[in-house]
């Protein structure tokens, strides 16, 4: 019950900031989009440890659509920022077998092509440090032991917001 009271918040806090920011235009509505399938993949992720594929499928076909409509990206620094964000986070993958789920790698490749290139650099290193900083205070807290499992998405999914609230 207080997660769907924090969700909703969030939600309603991103709409306005984007009505505000971007007024009623379609910039506004692709950024409310974007908060609603951040929260639903974050949500799916710290409940189930996925990230679903038919989430992210439409997902990244609304994020090279919206790169034709924000005047933050164009098409081409959607695509690269795709592939960017994607091989960005395989590598890790395929070094630390089991570190690093095949979700989160496609989660990469859809931020980056919500937020483009070069931006899609930023977002990743921001939840590669949120993601670090809060689990290395969870394991001082004893709150997680060395080997627990945490789902990662939910910190991408933080680097890419504060990419996209910058726009």
């Amino acid at each position: 019950r207080r997660r769907a009271v924090v969700v909703a918040a969030l939600l309603a806090a991103s709409f306005f900031w984007a009505a505000w920011r971007h007024g009623l235009s379609l910039v506004a509505v692709v950024l409310s989009l974007y908060a609603l399938i951040f929260v639903i993949i974050a949500c799916i992720d710290i409940d189930r440890h996925l990230i679903l594929n038919r989430v992210l499928g439409p997902a990244a076909l609304l994020a090279l659509a919206a790169s034709f409509v924000v005047p933050a990206i164009t098409p081409v620094h959607a695509l690269a920022g795709g592939v960017i964000g994607f091989i960005i986070m395989l590598i890790p993958a395929l070094i630390m077998r089991g570190g690093l789920g095949e979700g989160d790698v496609k989660l990469a490749g859809f931020l980056g092509l919500a937020t483009g290139y070069p931006a899609v650099l930023t977002a990743l290193a921001a939840g590669i440090i949120l993601g670090g900083v809060v689990t290395g205070m969870l394991l001082a807290a004893g709150r997680i032991g060395r080997r627990q499992f945490l789902p990662y998405g939910p910190f991408l999914l933080a680097g890419a917001a504060i990419v996209v609230l910058l726009w």
